[in-house]
């Protein structure tokens, strides 16, 4: 409420005082009291009656809900003795008529029951029993069998006139923490004879039960008809129903079984130990009863919640009545006040307040008194506003002509403000003031109420604020961080670091320019999503970072952080910008960093996994180092140095350049001319230089002149090889002169360790070639021997066996019949010579088959499995081609000696009883194939086997590979546990180049096997 408000509602409630006091008689208090006494007697008599009355209903009505739970609870215990004891009495009539429990065998009763055991899960198992026999058949144990019952059915033999039988509740053996009861119906059969069928029932029903009434329920019972506890839900982990608790002697269950089947009983509980409502009802053919049980107390808490509620709404009406009758009685005291206290609230009010009737006061506050300086005792009435005046206002008006206009203008529109000078009576000093006049009418009389607010605070409050506004300006142009103000995207305040930071003249540039502009198209939904809810939801703006582009066009990254604030009376958003550009070009860098580290990482790791390099790809080894050096650091050029002549001259030995500065290397270089660069590379691990011709570790190799190009930059690394320098990499760089990352200085440093590995790589090969060669020229020098030495049997040690035969024999015939012990020495000589002559016959033609040379591999072959075959007695089979042409004649005598070796290598270590021999020309190669099923080559049998075994001729297969790879073929051994094979092939372009090639087929070798015996 404003002054002129507060003074027009101070005027009228004086005149409702006044009114007040008229009509209000002088005993009013007693009647007002003694109406309210009445009524307070009337309410709290009829809150007695109703809530005797709701104690009744309410134990009515739970007592019929006991009832609605006992016959719920009756109807499912009966459904589950019909599905239970039904089926036990169908299997029990079922097992009459197959011949009676007594004579029908196991199988048939397990059968039967099974059929039966349907029912829900509550059926936990059916038995039979009949004096002799107990069958039982459970869900989880199956089957049981035994002559006399268990011993909780054992009281079915001391009552025998029951016709139903409910036992004791026991644990179930296949899940012990539940409890089942035993429930069982006489059946006569028409045999005559009598049988028990029962069920072993589990209650888990009244669990589901008890979880539908929920917290409306405290106990559910099943009981016997002596008052034996057989279920209770929920179950008390308190209470073993299984030790046959009984509450037959209680009252209440005296109660229950006192002549009625279904009703209600009250009393103290025995197990709860409180007073309880319990519903029951019976179970029709069973000695049963079923019940559910409420405590007292939680029965009667809506009873009790609603009498409370009562008796609190009785409270509050009653204190109601009594407020209602002191708060009138002190409105009507206040009304007599009224009066009084209306002059000491506008005498004492916070602001002027005046009332004038036309152009003169009547009436003024103490307030105004002290702001024009008026003595307590002087008289406002009479006087004028411009009695209060300088002569003139602030426009040049006179203060009279100016006053009357007011006046006249809030009488004419109701009510009007606006800004006056006044002047002090006492001082004479003046003061700006704001004015409110309002007109109102009282009775006949229509007043001007003035409500006068001194201005001077305020304006010296805006005067504060403006200089406060200025020292802000001040301070934030000053700022290093960017800071600018923006509404609707358009910047209407900006700093000196803001305007430096987007490259622009000065900060009133940026006025009135949108914000847009300056940011990267991909950011801009961003950054307006950003601006609106900090503008229009007033929630500030984390940090961000942003790419901006400056006024020049360079792109620059920025951290924003807004919040919102107000410029010029409207919502706006105040930003802080950091320039975070070196931030971002350092994190560029590492990228850099990491993606130069993971290039030399493959690099490297290539070169080091590559193939072995031969001499003749020893400089394309080099060159691919190079080439995939130079790629890697982005240089003009990588060469490779190596040191000659007992390190006195460098050659370069392999480079790699931009296609236009191939021509410009020269190839060598005095060591004597570079010192200072060789005595630095045996120093450092690498040598690198960004100013490559004023270092002076490097500036005498460029003036050497032995690179046109001059590099401007250059990194270099030696070559180590035994402790000993053996050249060196060098990768240059020309203008501009390059820095060098520590990365690329140790990447150099692996290329020329990768080098010195594919020139040690290459030397290897060398070596690995020349020791083949030599291998091959072995075999060679070998094969002539065993030529030589064949021949030489053959021809001078076998004829000198053939004559001693021959004479021998001549011996034989002319010896003396009479002497038999001479015939038979003789005898034996000439065996002797025969085996003499035969073995080196053999031994000959194994150094040096003659079939090999004459009519090619596969007569030799036959020759060689026909040999074994007589000499081993082994299964020697052959699978040739007809005919084949003839290969080199350095492809025969591998591959025969590779069958020669095997063969003999299955006759020495074999076991195995046969021997394939195959042969075969596929696509460009000839293929040779020696098969057995023996052990392999490391198991040995007697010496029998080998009595006659031909001499070791070969160096096993260490020997077959070198010998068939010098004829450019490939030889494998494989060991499996059915058997080995050695198999070789050799390419089809060693065809003999004699004139007239031979096609060998069978035929020749029936023709010179002759010629061989």
């Amino acid at each position: 409420m404003d002054g002129v408000e507060s003074a027009a509602a101070l005027a009228r409630a004086g005149e409702q005082g006044r009114f007040a006091r008229l009509l209000l008689p002088g005993n009013y208090r007693w009647m007002l009291f003694a109406y309210a006494t009445a009524l307070l007697l009337i309410g709290w008599g009829y809150l007695v009656l109703r809530v005797k009355a709701d104690y009744e209903q309410t134990l009515q009505a739970e007592r019929g809900r006991l009832l609605a739970v006992a016959a719920s609870l009756q109807s499912a215990t009966e459904a589950m003795f019909n599905d239970g004891i039904g089926a036990a009495v169908a299997g029990a009539n079922e097992i009459a008529r197959s011949g009676g429990l007594a004579r029908v065998p196991d199988e048939r009763i397990t059968a039967v029951l099974q059929d039966m055991l349907t029912g829900g899960d509550y059926v936990r198992s059916l038995f039979l029993y009949a004096p002799g026999r107990f069958a039982q058949v459970s869900r989880s144990n199956g089957y049981e069998s035994a002559s006399l019952p268990p011993a909780w059915l054992a009281r079915l033999e001391k009552d025998p006139g029951v016709q139903t039988w409910v036992g004791r509740p026991l644990h179930d053996r296949a899940s012990p923490t539940d409890v089942v009861v035993p429930i069982a119906q006489y059946v006569r059969t028409a045999a005559g004879a009598g049988v028990w069928a029962g069920v072993l029932f589990n209650f888990q029903p009244f669990d589901t039960l008890m979880r539908q009434f929920g917290t409306d329920m405290t106990v559910m019972l099943l009981l016997s008809d002596d008052g034996t506890i057989l279920v209770r839900a929920p179950p008390d982990a308190s209470v073993d129903l299984t030790q046959g608790i009984n509450v037959g002697n209680l009252a209440l269950f005296k109660q229950a079984v006192n002549g009625r089947k279904v009703g209600t009983v009250e009393g103290y509980g025995a197990i709860m130990k409180v007073p309880m409502m319990y519903g029951y009802a019976s179970i029709p053919g069973y000695d049963l009863k079923v019940g559910a049980g409420q405590r007292r107390d939680a029965a009667l808490a809506p009873w009790r919640e609603h009498t409370r509620m009562s008796v609190i709404f009785a409270t509050a009406a009653s204190v109601l009545v009594l407020g209602l009758t002191l708060l009138l009685d002190y409105f009507m005291q206040a009304a007599r006040r009224r009066e009084q206290q209306f002059r000491a609230l506008f005498d004492n009010a916070a602001f002027t307040v005046m009332v004038l009737e036309g152009y003169r006061f009547t009436d003024a506050n103490r307030t105004a008194y002290s702001m024009f300086g008026l003595a307590p005792t002087a008289s406002i009435t009479g006087m004028t506003p411009w009695d209060f005046s300088p002569e003139r206002q602030p426009d040049g008006r006179l203060s009279t002509e100016a006053a009357q206009a007011r006046i006249d203008e809030a009488l004419a529109r109701g009510a009007t403000t606006f800004e006056w000078l006044h002047r002090r009576l006492d001082t004479g000093a003046t003061f700006p003031a704001q004015v409110s006049l309002a007109s109102m009418r009282t009775g006949e009389r229509v007043v001007t109420l003035a409500v006068v607010e001194d201005l001077t605070a305020k304006k010296q409050a805006e005067r504060e604020l403006r200089e406060s506004e200025q020292r802000y300006r001040a301070l934030v142009d000053v700022l290093p961080e960017a800071v600018f103000v923006q509404q609707d995207f358009v910047v209407v305040f900006a700093n000196q670091a803001c305007a430096r930071l987007v490259g622009a003249a000065s900060p009133e540039q940026m006025f009135g320019t949108s914000t847009l502009v300056y940011v990267e198209e991909a950011d801009l939904p961003v950054l307006q999503q950003r601006a609106r809810r900090v503008t229009e939801q007033g929630v500030p703006a984390e940090a961000r970072e942003f790419r901006l582009r400056r006024v020049d066009g360079t792109p620059i990254w920025v951290e924003l952080q807004s919040v919102p604030t107000v410029f010029n009376g409207a919502p706006a958003a105040q930003t802080v910008m950091r320039d975070v550009t070196a931030r971002h070009r350092l994190a560029d860098l590492e990228t850099a960093r990491q993606d130069r580290a993971q290039r030399q990482s493959e690099t490297l790791l290539k070169l080091a996994t590559r193939r072995s390099i031969g001499v003749p790809n020893l400089g394309a080894a080099l060159t691919e180092v190079c080439d995939r050096a130079r790629d890697v650091l982005g240089t003009e050029r990588v060469t490779v140095w190596a040191a000659e002549a007992q390190g006195t001259m460098f050659r370069c030995i392999a480079s790699s350049s931009r296609a236009n500065l191939a021509s410009l290397l020269d190839e060598t270089a005095p060591a004597r001319m570079v010192p200072r660069f060789i005595a630095a590379l045996r120093s450092e691990r690498v040598i690198e230089t960004s100013a490559a011709m004023t270092d002076p570790r490097t500036s005498e190799i460029l003036d050497l002149g032995i690179d046109v190009l001059r590099p401007a930059s250059l990194i270099a690394a030696p070559l180590w090889r035994a402790g000993e320098m053996t050249g060196f990499v060098c990768c240059g760089q020309g203008a501009p002169e390059r820095l060098w990352h520590m990365d690329e200085v140790n990447f150099i440093g692996g290329i020329a360790d990768q080098v010195t590995q594919v020139v040690l790589d290459a030397e290897r090969e060398q070596a690995l070639i020349e020791l083949r060669a030599l291998a091959g020229e072995l075999m060679r020098s070998q094969d002539e021997e065993r030529r030589r030495i064949g021949r030489d049997l053959h021809d001078s040690t076998g004829q000198t066996l053939s004559a001693l035969e021959i004479g021998i024999s001549r011996l034989l015939d002319a010896a003396d019949p009479r002497q038999p012990q001479q015939l038979a020495l003789l005898e034996q000589c000439r065996e002797l010579a025969n085996q003499c002559s035969t073995e080196i016959r053999t031994a000959a033609y194994l150094l040096h088959p003659p079939l090999l040379d004459e009519l090619g591999l596969l007569s030799a072959l036959r020759w060689l499995a026909d040999g074994l075959r007589q000499r081993s007695g082994l299964d020697t089979r052959l699978e040739l081609p007809d005919t084949m042409a003839r290969l080199s004649k350095d492809s025969e005598l591998t591959l025969f000696r590779l069958a020669q070796e095997a063969l003999t290598n299955v006759q020495r270590h074999s076991s195995s009883p046969w021997v394939i021999v195959r042969l075969s020309v596929n696509a460009g190669t000839v293929l040779l194939e020696i098969e057995d099923a023996g052990t392999g080559t490391g198991t040995r049998k007697g010496a029998a086997r080998r009595s006659r075994a031909a001499p070791v001729l070969g160096v096993g297969l260490a020997g077959m590979r070198e010998r068939v790879r010098q004829v450019g073929g490939t030889f494998s051994f494989e060991m499996s546990p059915t058997g080995t094979r050695v198999s070789a092939a050799v390419p089809l372009d060693n065809l003999t180049s004699s004139t007239g090639s031979t096609l060998v087929s069978g035929e020749t070798h029936a023709a010179h096997e002759e010629t061989l015996q």
